[in-house]
């Protein structure tokens, strides 16, 4: 037998089975109809095995869809998680695209670009856009949730595939037979009740102490239920079919493949040899300061600007932090995060958020213009080109780690467990909300920024670190001593001074920030 075909044949005896055997117990215990008890008796012979199967095709993909709301025993697959940590993706916010390796998969299918959409289609088909992307924004990663058609590029063209099918096939139509048979033996019952009330005959009385409406109520329930699992599948189903065809089109088409070495063109030519020779094995990695480096402006600044200007930091001013900053710059950073104690999670999100969606220019405080930062263009192509290599970026930075990690996922791809900013205790309140309490160590400024990648990533060095500021020269310092120093600056003055000094005999490279 097809396994197809016991996946349907299965449930759709199991559904009509009960079903047919309380019609023969209602005209074996009645004494009207004779030519409807023989229609029963002799007609149902041959009426239950024709309409097994497309019954059985419906039950089954009412179980289908009971099974997607129910659980997501597919996901949690041992061969599913094995695929899912060999896939390597990579976010390009400037494109505005998704990069999957599927070497894993298949070596000629290599590197593919994802529109935003396609990969919402492909890889979250049953979650609108909007939900998965928001979701995407505050984690600060990314999250391959519907692996099914990717893992039959995988096993399609195996030949043991078929056989794993049908063993797929047992599982799915036992499971669904349970499903069919509950349903059946429901709607057999809800049946008779309501026959019983019509029927004056002695063994029907059993089913009279249940009012008729209960009945009838019953008989709609499972009828809806059917119904309602029906129209999902149908939605589910259109969605599969999209996933399908679009993955299956873009691993097709050439147009889709990845170019890795095109990512690079915006750099400097000597800083492009210089990548060209780092190892892209697992001990070589990036290390960058965030606020002025990879981004024009500071995420910290502006977010504790807005937060003060809405009033909702008051024992703490933007005039004291700038005094504050004079004095002692560690003091002052640590003491814009504490001034955010108490402060919903999802207000510092939302704030975040609208502030790098460029709406507004700057945040105006206290007579002063803050700038809404945004990302420096040369610095998100050097980060899409080293993961592209496989060189893992990480982010060390003194602004708080909420924003941090917003930003530098939306504006470079770079996920939040790889964000290495300020942290702040969570607690939550009675109402359940996820507040900011007291500030952990060690600070990632000046030397806690090697501090913190030492307590995360050991004592290996990065091979290519990048800075703006003094605070950041114990972080460029611990590069590798054949890794790449980069310095970003509006103005070349301070990197040409620093050549003959600190970054003397050093393989450092000057990176010119927009103003």
């Amino acid at each position: 037998m097809e396994h197809e075909l016991f996946r349907y044949l299965s449930p759709g005896i199991t559904f009509i089975v009960p079903i047919y055997l309380a019609a023969c117990w209602a005209v074996v215990n009645t004494e009207r109809g004779e030519s409807i008890r023989d229609f029963i008796l002799l007609g149902g012979s041959a009426t239950v095995p024709a309409l097994a199967i497309p019954l059985g095709w419906w039950i089954y993909n009412c179980y289908r869809a009971f099974r997607h709301i129910t659980t997501s025993s597919y996901e949690e697959k041992p061969f599913v998680r094995v695929i899912r940590e060999g896939l390597k993706v990579i976010y390009d916010p400037a494109r505005r695209s998704y990069y999957i390796d599927f070497t894993c998969i298949n070596k000629d299918v290599g590197w593919r670009s994802f529109s935003e959409r396609a990969f919402l289609i492909v890889f979250h088909p049953f979650v609108k856009g909007r939900r998965a992307r928001l979701r995407e924004q505050r984690k600060g990663k990314l999250s391959l949730g519907y692996l099914e058609p990717v893992s039959d590029l995988l096993l399609w063209p195996n030949p043991t595939y078929d056989y794993a099918r049908s063993i797929s096939s047992v599982r799915y139509g036992i499971d669904s037979s349970f499903f069919a048979f509950i349903f059946g033996l429901l709607i057999g019952l809800a049946s008779l009740g309501l026959l019983s009330h019509y029927v004056p005959e002695p063994p029907f009385k059993v089913f009279t102490h249940a009012h008729v409406l209960i009945w009838y109520a019953l008989l709609f329930v499972l009828i809806t239920i059917l119904i309602t699992l029906s129209l999902l599948r149908r939605k589910q189903a259109d969605r599969e079919y999209s996933a399908r065809l679009t993955l299956i089109t873009i691993v097709s088409s050439e147009t889709t493949r990845v170019d890795t070495a095109t990512h690079d063109e915006d750099l400097p030519a000597a800083l492009r040899q210089q990548l060209a020779r780092l190892p892209t094995a697992a001990h070589c990695y990036a290390a960058f300061d965030l606020d002025n480096t990879l981004l024009v402006g500071d995420i910290g600044d502006a977010l504790f600007a807005k937060l003060v200007q809405q009033g909702m930091v008051n024992e703490f001013g933007w005039k004291a932090y700038q005094k504050k900053i004079v004095e002692n710059r560690k003091e002052a950073y640590v003491a814009v995060v504490e001034a955010m104690r108490g402060l919903p999670v999802a207000t510092i999100c939302e704030m975040t958020e609208k502030i790098i969606s460029g709406q507004e220019p700057f945040v105006l405080i206290e007579g002063e213009s803050v700038p809404a930062p945004r990302p420096n263009a040369l610095m998100q192509s050097l980060v899409t080109a080293l993961r592209l290599r496989g060189i893992e970026v990480f982010v060390v930075t003194a602004s708080n780690q909420t924003a941090a990690t917003i930003a530098a996922w939306n504006f470079f791809g770079i996920p939040s467990e790889n964000v290495l900013g300020i942290r702040s205790g969570i607690y939550r309140n009675k109402l359940g909300q996820r507040l900011f309490d007291s500030v952990e160590h060690p600070v990632p400024v000046e030397h806690g920024k090697v501090e913190v990648l030492k307590g995360r990533l050991g004592s290996v060095r990065p091979c290519i670190t990048a800075g703006d500021s003094e605070q950041d020269l114990p972080l460029l310092n611990y590069t590798h001593d054949d890794g790449i120093i980069l310095w970003v600056d509006d103005s070349q003055a301070t990197f040409s001074e620093m050549q003959q000094t600190t970054f003397r005999n050093r393989n450092a490279f000057f990176i010119e920030r927009p103003s």
